[in-house]
């Protein structure tokens, strides 16, 4: 990790402090937060795919703030269950905000899981800023099965989204939410923690 982006991060949340939109930390206890990742007292860092925040809120959409290392970060964004869309973050600081509006009673349940891996950057995410009027509702459980998935590429998705013709190699097809563990994790409803990394592996 980057010495600077740290600094980064120190300057970022220096500054939303004196706003008047509520500021929530990316260890907030109303973030659920499925896979590796680790809190470094500024931000949640995501080295590995398949690293998962699920949150709830009603009302005007809070501000989902991300930072990324390089410009090879890829995340998909769903809301209450709809088809992902891929969210490709800018190298640096990120905004991002979910759908807005009327909620149904339960609220909109958003779910941003990191497609890609750790030597195509870290990304970091450092909290949501709430409008006026936005409710953060408790997340939803975890499933207390939990699965741990070792390898290297067939792990991570990568490049499980290339497409013919033009079988295309860059970092947006890689997808691990469509790999194997997270394909068995949804059938088992279990949690799953990948720790891959393509190219590299193991020998049994």
């Amino acid at each position: 990790m980057q010495k600077w982006l740290l600094y980064y991060f120190g300057f970022l949340l220096s500054a939303l402090a004196g706003q008047a939109a509520t500021q929530i930390a990316g260890n907030d206890p109303r973030i659920s937060v499925m896979g590796r990742a680790e809190w470094d007292g500024q931000a949640l860092q995501m080295g590995f795919p398949g690293v998962t925040l699920r949150f709830i809120y009603r009302g005007p959409a809070p501000a989902i703030k991300l930072c990324a290392a390089t410009e090879d970060c890829y995340f998909n964004l769903a809301c209450n269950g709809w088809e992902p869309v891929v969210i490709h973050l800018n190298l640096g600081i990120n905004t991002i905000v979910p759908p807005s509006g009327v909620a149904p009673e339960s609220g909109w349940l958003i779910e941003l899981v990191r497609r890609t891996e750790s030597f195509q950057g870290t990304a970091a995410f450092a909290g949501l800023e709430l409008p006026e009027g936005c409710e953060i509702l408790p997340p939803p459980p975890l499933p207390p099965r939990k699965l741990l998935i070792i390898g290297d590429s067939p792990a991570t998705g990568e490049y499980i989204d290339r497409q013919p013709p033009e079988y295309i190699r860059t970092a947006r097809s890689f997808n691990a939410p469509r790999s194997y563990g997270m394909l068995l994790g949804r059938w088992l409803n279990a949690q799953v923690h990948i720790v891959g990394y393509g190219g590299q592996g193991f020998d049994p």
